[in-house]
């Protein structure tokens, strides 16, 4: 059952991670209305590694259980940590500099980070839901 709810946390967090992928990571605000940037326009890294954990969750889900070898949900995770961090800094970077560039106008982290997030908290999960149920064995 274990291995069963790992692969659900894995395939959930999996799914979260590529809807965010398409939302808004920046949030603008002006006079002239609200813009966004989407995830996607600052990369695809986060699409590739939310898919890659869809698989991931899926394997586990059809077998038993993972091969041994890169098959951890946590090393997913764990690329995706280290991308979000990175994504994080360039839009902590962007946020003076559109409000030095463009009066009136405020800039925001937007849901689709948020939504990144909290997939890369369900993926990790399941990785070590995964990793409990292998030392288990």
């Amino acid at each position: 059952m274990t291995v069963r709810n790992a692969g659900l946390l894995s395939v959930i967090g999996g799914i979260v991670v590529v809807i965010g992928g398409f939302m808004p990571v920046l949030q603008l605000t002006g006079p002239n209305g609200v813009a966004s940037i989407a995830g996607t326009k600052a990369g695809v890294g986060v699409l590739f590694l939310g898919g890659f954990a869809v698989l991931k969750g899926a394997s586990a889900l059809r077998s038993a259980g993972l091969s041994e070898r890169l098959s951890s949900p946590l090393i997913t995770a764990g690329l995706l940590a280290a991308l979000l961090v990175w994504r994080w800094t360039d839009i902590q970077d962007a946020i003076p500099k559109i409000a030095a560039s463009y009066p009136g106008v405020t800039a925001s982290v937007g849901f689709g980070y948020w939504l990144d997030v909290a997939g890369t908290v369900l993926i990790a999960t399941g990785g070590l839901l995964l990793l409990r149920a292998k030392r288990a064995r």
